[in-house]
């Protein structure tokens, strides 16, 4: 895994998370206060990333370091990516300890949110037209970042997992 894309102007509703004065700072008073408040948004979700740095260059964010397993590292780059103001975030420089994916043996792939798309909405695009209850799958890949299968906004991001691993 390596470079991946995000809409920039995607995003708000996650970095609402950090609040009001994290927000000013990484925009306000560079990219060292940037990548900390980035680093904090990162942990507080206990995803197997307690030992990943980041580095925030304008838009760009480098995660390096390493995690616990294959859906640790994609669910780092998602919570990254889907910040306001992050348009691409590079983790060839991020190590898995388990390299064993977590999906059937696959990594998982990622989806962009279109408006009015909804979790079924997106099962049954990628996993067919009668599987759409399989929403929950989505959900549960994308946990904890989602709290909820309704709170999903364009642009955003998601995991997708394999079927094989539903």
């Amino acid at each position: 895994m390596g470079l991946f894309d995000f809409v920039k102007e995607a995003g708000h509703r996650l970095l609402n998370d950090m609040g009001d004065t994290a927000k000013s700072a990484a925009s306000n008073m560079g990219q060292q206060v940037a990548a900390d408040n980035v680093k904090k948004h990162l942990d507080k979700y206990n995803i197997g990333t307690e030992n990943v740095n980041v580095k925030v260059d304008g838009d760009k964010a480098l995660l390096s370091g390493e995690v616990t397993d294959q859906a640790s590292l994609e669910k780092a780059v998602l919570a990254v990516g889907n910040l306001l103001g992050i348009s691409h975030v590079n983790a060839s420089e991020l190590k898995v300890q388990n390299n064993n994916t977590s999906m059937g043996g696959k990594n998982s792939r990622f989806y962009e949110v279109k408006r009015g798309d909804s979790l079924w909405q997106i099962a049954e695009s990628v996993y067919g037209a009668a599987n759409g209850d399989k929403y929950k799958v989505i959900f549960e890949a994308n946990k904890p970042m989602l709290s909820s299968p309704d709170d999903i906004f364009p642009g955003q991001m998601l995991r997708i997992p394999n079927i094989d691993a539903a």
